[in-house]
């Protein structure tokens, strides 16, 4: 939805939104804040690197760097 919504962001929009929206999303989900299965986890890993990808300068960085910034 953030993605149909915003082309590119910057750091300060994309940790409102993502405090706003999904981080209470994923706390309030048992099954995500704390996965067993390796395909949950692989799930959880892809929507993290997608959605640091649209942060506006993070996009060339690897997903390790991405991480930390």
């Amino acid at each position: 939805m953030v993605r149909r919504q915003f082309k590119e962001l910057d750091i300060q929009s994309f940790l409102i939104i993502y405090k706003g929206f999904v981080r209470p999303d994923l706390e309030y989900a048992t099954q995500a804040w704390s996965p067993y299965l390796r395909k949950d986890i692989d799930c959880l890993e892809m929507v993290q690197t997608s959605a640091t990808k649209m942060v506006k300068g993070f996009c060339k960085l690897p997903y390790e760097l991405r991480l930390k910034g």
